[in-house]
């Protein structure tokens, strides 16, 4: 039996003021007491409002079952503000339970926001308007953002919870205003509204208690929103700062493991945070896996990866565009060119991070000799730098150069060379880039040995690179040089041979203008074309490669003519090239 107090510790006109209401329930919460506890210190009362409240109590234990008798008593009562705010609490109960199911039933959104739309209405016309009424608004388009957020109806979630905030303010109650403000917040996220949802997780931030989870929550929020807007630095430092506060914050340690995938810096070997809310654990390991091959070129964990996201079948628009791009990624390196650039475009990127990463999908697949072009390259280009452009912090445009020199080098380096030219990408990506002098240069070293650099570039057009003797030495010598430390292990940087770049600057002056086969020209004058070696090995492939290029260069061939040339030669030439 629950027990009962000889007298209720707030007044009937206390419990229907907001502000009395939510500052009380604050008090009792510093000094440790739960809801339950509190829903039975208010059992003395037979009101109206005092069920209401105490309802409102139980659900937050979790005892649900126990505060149906005080919402019957509630929809019993006369007051519309009452029965509105009845009728919601249960509405958000049954959202909460709906968000744990597998198979969630989402038509009941709809009878949801219908009931609560047309309370909504009668408490807007009811002659009585009082500080309970314009909460008991506050609380239904809350409720309503909510519903329309799981509808993916995000503009009018965003709607709503303006509103809510706005009808909430007033009535200096910040726990109300905070909770409101999260669920803008979200809806704003899935609008591609990075600014506004980052300007809320921060008030959330700057209002609410320290360790709260409200405040965990939203400070977790505001580095995955920094990490979509590119600033890695920034995200990274927020969720490091959380985990000084809360280091088994599992939220916290996943979108720490989840930001440093992003920006290749997850150790291949780490064990994965278990995470089962929008399968965030699955989406770690595969982005892990995606990594491995990347750094130490693993290339069965591209399997793994593909294997653990086939395993999702719900998340949100931000990890199904992530999941997207990294299945398209994981295909394009196992060489499926089709399939890849039939999953690129199965979801709009709503943000800049992910936008930048598509478009670099799409140069690579637009850059493979058997690859294809969705787009044209040059449109492309253009494309990536107006996402740098409208990006307003330098950090985060670093940190887009940054996450796209990573993980698509030549997607990058073409258009740091290219006449759309990125400041920040020309800073990360031109290091990829080898210099044919005497000796070669990459990565900012000089590299005694020739012949590996050779055969790179004749591989990126198809052509045959076998060689009759030991390279092992030379292998050796480009590990040395091409292997560097890289978060807690290894990393073999990338190397992009000039010559691949240029022949596709050439291919995009003959329908984007002479400024491309300028950009060409300017680069082999700065890094060469094709490099030479000492000795015999490749030596007729590397003269026959050089002359066609230069044939092109100097506009006496077209890359027609290039191409079939490439094709009698045994280069794997796409149809999309010709």
């Amino acid at each position: 039996m629950t027990p009962t107090f000889a007298s209720s510790p707030l007044s009937e006109a206390e419990l229907f003021d907001p502000h009395a209401w939510y500052t009380w329930r604050a008090d009792q919460n510093k000094i440790g007491v739960t809801p339950a506890a509190m829903a039975e210190r208010l059992n003395a009362s037979d009101s109206a409002i005092a069920h209401l409240r105490i309802a409102d109590l139980l659900e937050s234990a979790g005892r649900m079952n126990e505060a149906m008798p005080h919402l019957k008593h509630c929809l019993l009562s006369t007051n519309t503000a009452l029965r509105a705010q009845a009728m919601a609490l249960m509405i958000f109960n049954e959202r909460k339970a709906r968000a744990v199911e597998k198979n969630g039933a989402v038509d009941h959104v709809w009878a949801a926001t219908h009931t609560l739309e047309k309370h909504l209405q009668i408490l807007q016309s009811s002659p009585t308007q009082d500080d309970f009424y314009i909460e008991s608004q506050a609380i239904l388009k809350y409720n309503l953002c909510r519903l329309y957020f799981d509808a993916g109806d995000y503009p009018l979630a965003l709607a709503h919870a303006a509103e809510a905030i706005y009808l909430s303010l007033p009535l200096d109650v910040p726990q109300l205003t905070s909770a409101i403000r999260v669920s803008h917040a979200g809806a704003a996220v899935l609008a591609g509204q990075l600014q506004v949802a980052y300007r809320e997780y921060q008030a959330v931030g700057d209002t609410v208690l320290p360790q709260s989870a409200l405040r965990l929550f939203s400070r977790v929020n505001v580095a995955l929103v920094q990490l979509m807007g590119g600033d890695v630095v920034a995200a990274q430092a927020v969720i490091e700062a959380v985990l000084e506060e809360k280091s088994d914050n599992v939220p916290a340690q996943t979108s720490r493991q989840f930001i440093q995938a992003m920006s290749g810096l997850l150790d291949p070997e780490e064990e994965i945070q278990t995470c089962h809310e929008l399968s965030r654990d699955v989406i770690n390991a595969g982005l892990q896996a995606l990594v491995a091959f990347t750094n130490l070129g693993q290339r069965e964990r591209l399997n793994t990866a593909l294997d653990a996201f086939r395993e999702i079948h719900r998340a949100n628009p931000i990890f199904d565009c992530v999941i997207t791009w990294a299945q398209a990624n994981a295909l394009l390196h196992l060489g499926q060119i089709y399939l890849a650039a039939q999953r690129i475009d199965l979801h709009r990127p709503y943000y800049p991070l992910i936008e930048v990463l598509t478009l670099g999908m799409k140069l690579e697949l637009a850059m493979r000799i058997d690859g294809i072009d969705l787009q044209s390259p040059a449109h492309l280009c253009q494309q990536v730098q107006a996402v740098f452009r409208q990006t307003g912090s330098r950090a985060a445009r670093r940190g887009l150069a940054g996450v796209l020199a990573y993980w698509h080098p030549t997607a990058a380096a073409f258009c740091a060379l290219s006449p759309c030219s990125v400041p920040e990408l020309v800073d990360v990506a031109l290091p990829s880039v080898f210099i044919d002098g005497r000796p070669i240069q990459i990565h900012g070293q000089s590299v005694p040995t020739r012949l590996p650099f050779l055969q790179i570039t004749l591989e990126a057009f198809g052509l045959n690179t076998t060689v009759n003797r030991d390279q092992s030495s030379e292998r050796e010598r480009m590990a040395r040089a091409l292997t560097v430390s890289w978060g807690q292990g290894k990393r073999v940087l990338p190397v992009i041979p000039p010559a691949l770049l240029a022949f596709h600057f050439l291919r995009m002056a003959e329908s984007h203008g002479e400024l491309w086969r300028l950009a060409a020209r300017e680069l082999v004058k700065s890094h060469g074309l094709v490099p030479t070696t000492k000795g015999g090995n490749l030596r007729d492939e590397r003269a026959t490669l050089e002359e066609e290029l230069r044939t092109v260069l100097k506009g006496k061939t077209g890359i027609g003519e290039f191409l079939n040339w490439l094709a009698t030669a045994g280069g794997t030439v796409a149809g999309d090239l010709r």
